[in-house]
């Protein structure tokens, strides 16, 4: 008789920073992949490791032991570390879309320089699932997903359902059984080794814990206790009702033959305990076989074996209850880090990339450098714990200096690439005197705005007024802000730094219409100059244009209103 199979795979929940600030986690991730290439090397049927779909662990990994990288890609290129397809486990609803899109090409470049990308959508990370996945998914080949959160059995009674995005494209889904990612890890593994339920009781006696490493010092106490080493006991009587419990969580599938327990938690290690409790498993029960499998092998049994004209299709975004979890959970914490996610992603997305497009096609730099640089701070700030800041203090300012860094790269892209694009504008028609302006319009779509603008004339020129034209000579209406004399530096790569003594001019101007894609010419043309001798009365310092409100030097009126200025600096209102 053909036996129903359960795949167990050993995974971990591998935050970059959440419990504790990142380098000390890892120093965690340190331990704990040297102890699974340890377990890796040492046990050849220890099939796979799912390295909970992401690969940017693995890039930390490395930067603190790169002397392991070899062994590394081994193990990758073998399937047994699973890489990828994400790069970081992003939260999903206070990031751009784009930046979910990027974060996947991002992790299947990264997991194919180290050997193999895993092809399936393992997102067990997020409060909710985007309702454009299914999509997304398709665009990078992959069909069938594993999620974990956010939906429940009331809209999805059966574990097995096609997803559908909102342009229709369908992907295979399978949600989790009870207790989700954890489910057999907690059930199962936990009271196996250690000989506890997890259940409101859950503690460890002192004698029990193993030799520990906690700091004492006065203000560090409150640091928690790490584990140096422990004991080897296993409690083989507690595995066949557990595992009875495992089977009964995952009953709502539609291919009972097949049954999948992940076996991992956050930050669980690689549990070398499994064999035994396989071994255990497999003497407990004649209609099943247990094995020590891969996550491709569930997938490709799934697929195989499922009854797709059965299957309930779901549409939209993954985001069930409980009430307190639809509002999208940490969207209202540390509101400054998404504020200033927003900044960079508008500054690198839709400013600093499609400008370094545009002189590209002109013939300039593509400043692949910088940007690439860019999106690595951006995309290592949105790990679901890190953009939502639920962490602590240290790590929420370790998230504000990657969008710092990102900012600060990608307005240096931009800089470079509106530098390139003047450079090959056709500015024949001006004077090498003229003062110009060029506005750029980075939308699909054309534009007609009012701009706040900074307008420097030389000092020489004595302008107290100019006009502004467009390259077709038409006049863009202005309204002075302020004016101000400075002196502006201008570097030279040639010289030491020139000052350039300058008249600003804070003005709103009218912009006309910019066309989508594109820039528009702007020139200054000087109207009314001054005396910078003569102290000027209110009339002649003009700053509007519309009729004067300003009287004397003492009083604003017009036919609605009278203010008149005390010399006490009081004023009365009429």
């Amino acid at each position: 008789m053909m036996k129903n199979k359960v795949h167990i795979v050993p995974h971990t929940h591998w935050d970059r920073e959440w419990r504790y600030p990142i380098w000390k986690n890892r120093s965690l991730l340190v331990d704990f992949m040297d102890n699974l290439l340890e377990v890796l090397k040492e046990r050849p049927t220890y099939s796979q490791f799912i390295l909970d779909g992401q690969s940017v662990v693995i890039e930390d990994y490395l930067e603190i032991r790169p002397e392991r990288r070899a062994e590394v890609e081994k193990y990758i290129s073998e399937g047994r570390i699973t890489c990828g397809p994400w790069y970081t486990l992003p939260d999903l609803y206070p990031i751009d879309g784009e930046c979910l899109v990027r974060n996947l090409l991002k992790g299947y470049r990264v997991s194919e320089k180290f050997g193999r990308t895993m092809k399936i959508a393992y997102t067990s990370f997020g409060w909710g699932q985007t309702a454009q996945f299914p999509q997304i998914y398709a665009g990078f080949g992959i069909d069938f997903c594993i999620t974990a959160k956010r939906v429940n059995d009331e809209r999805a009674p059966k574990s097995e359902f096609l997803w559908e995005s909102p342009d229709g494209t369908k992907i295979l889904t399978s949600r989790l059984g009870k207790e989700g990612r954890a489910q057999f890890f907690l059930i199962t593994v936990l009271p196996a080794k250690y000989n506890v339920e997890n259940d409101k009781d859950f503690h460890i006696e002192w004698e029990n814990s193993g030799m520990v490493y906690h700091k004492a010092n006065a203000g560090t106490d409150n640091v928690d206790y790490f584990k140096i080493s422990g004991n080897d006991d296993f409690y083989p009587e507690t595995i066949k009702k557990n595992i009875e419990k495992c089977l009964e969580g995952t009953n709502d599938t539609t291919v009972p033959s097949e049954r999948f327990f992940p076996a991992g938690c956050d930050f669980s290690g690689c549990i070398k305990e499994l064999d035994r409790i396989i071994e255990t498993a497999n003497k407990e029960f004649d209609d099943y076989s247990f094995e020590h499998s891969t996550l491709q092998n569930y997938a490709e049994a799934i697929k195989e074996k499922v009854d797709y004209n059965s299957l309930i299709t779901v549409k939209g975004e993954l985001r069930d209850g409980p009430s307190s979890a639809t509002a999208g959970n940490a969207l209202s914490t540390r509101l400054y880090i998404k504020q200033a996610n927003k900044k960079a992603q508008n500054l690198l997305i839709y400013k600093s990339e499609p400008l370094n497009s545009v002189v590209a096609m002109l013939g300039g730099n593509y400043e692949r450098g910088f940007l690439a640089k860019a999106w690595d701070y951006l995309l290592k700030a949105h790990p679901h714990d890190s953009i939502n800041g639920v962490t602590q203090d240290k790590t929420a300012n370790d998230n504000m200096f990657r969008i710092a860094q990102a900012i600060e790269i990608s307005d240096i892209a931009l800089d470079r690439a509106m530098s390139g694009i003047i450079e090959k504008t056709d500015l024949s028609n001006y004077k090498d005197s003229d003062v110009l302006l060029i506005a750029y319009n980075t939308l699909p779509f054309p534009v007609s705005q009012i701009l706040e603008v900074a307008i420097d004339i030389p000092e020489i020129e004595d302008a107290w007024d100019f006009k502004i034209y467009d390259e077709n000579n038409k006049e863009m209406k202005l309204q002075w802000i302020a004016k101000d004399n400075k002196i502006r530096i201008l570097h030279d790569p040639d010289s030491r730094p020139w000052p350039l003594h300058v008249d600003t001019h804070n003005v709103y101007m009218e912009s006309g219409m910019i066309p989508a894609g594109g820039f528009k010419v702007y020139r200054a043309e000087i109207s009314r100059k001054f005396e910078r001798s003569f102290i000027c009365g209110p009339t002649y310092q003009r700053t509007t244009v519309g009729d004067e409100i300003a009287q004397t030097n003492s009083t604003l009126e017009n036919e609605f209103i009278k203010v008149e200025i005390n010399p006490n600096g009081t004023f009365n209102l009429t």
